[in-house]
């Protein structure tokens, strides 16, 4: 299973429901004949954040991008709380590099 593009902030996990629909390159169903007998209903699950989410709404926006240009000029910050998890560069603060990436993404 590939996960390509996630938007929004908030768990991922995954629950599988064999119903014997789920079979191999030669036809054989997942867990063998017989449903339910491969049910995965428990493992792990990882919170997802949207990078460039700076003001933590799930989403990158042109709010987040002019929110992080007025972190950068040293401006008024209208909330009491940034997102790290908008880092897109992994130094830990939020800077132009932030702001180019939701640039770009709301440019797509």
């Amino acid at each position: 299973m590939k996960v390509r593009r996630i938007t929004g902030t908030g768990t991922l996990g995954l629950h599988l429901t064999d119903d014997d629909t789920i079979t191999d390159a030669d036809n054989a169903p997942l867990g063998g004949e017989g449903q339910g007998n491969c049910d995965f209903t428990g493992g792990e699950t990882c919170t997802v954040y949207v990078p460039g989410d700076i003001d933590g709404n799930g989403a990158a926006e042109l709010a987040d991008a002019i929110l992080g240009l007025s972190i950068l000029t040293g401006g008024n910050n209208p909330r009491a709380e940034i997102s790290l998890y908008a880092d897109v560069s992994d130094s830990g603060k939020i800077g132009i590099l932030e702001v180019v990436h939701i640039l770009r993404e709301i440019s797509e």
